[in-house]
């Protein structure tokens, strides 16, 4: 391999983990309040600028997965108004909750 400045000491920087934050009570709350309840799955069709989108109803098992780390937790709801998409809601099992971006729909 030939290095472009030779001089240079480099180093390999390890994979970045998912942050899990402590629980914050004002956070959860926030999330509470602009969540609206989903009775059951609501998928949203494409439009020009987002994909079919996927909605679970409220109490839906959810696991996110990220660069080894795995964080589990139960929907309840969703919330619109801050992105041209709605965000689901996230109650995770350690207590905090989160609004996370829904999954693409299955294609056929």
């Amino acid at each position: 391999m030939t290095r472009l400045f030779p001089g240079l000491p480099w180093k390999v920087e390890p994979d970045r983990r998912m942050n899990i934050p402590g629980v914050d009570a004002d956070k959860v709350a926030d999330i509470v309040i602009r969540a609206r309840p989903l009775a059951s799955d609501v998928t949203r069709p494409a439009t020009m600028f987002d994909p079919t989108l996927t909605y679970y109803a409220d109490g839906t098992h959810v696991v996110m997965r990220a660069r080894g780390t795995e964080r589990s937790g139960h929907t309840f709801g969703m919330a619109e108004g801050a992105a041209p998409y709605a965000f689901q809601a996230v109650r995770w099992d350690d207590g905090g909750a989160d609004l996370i971006a829904p999954p693409r729909a299955a294609s056929c």
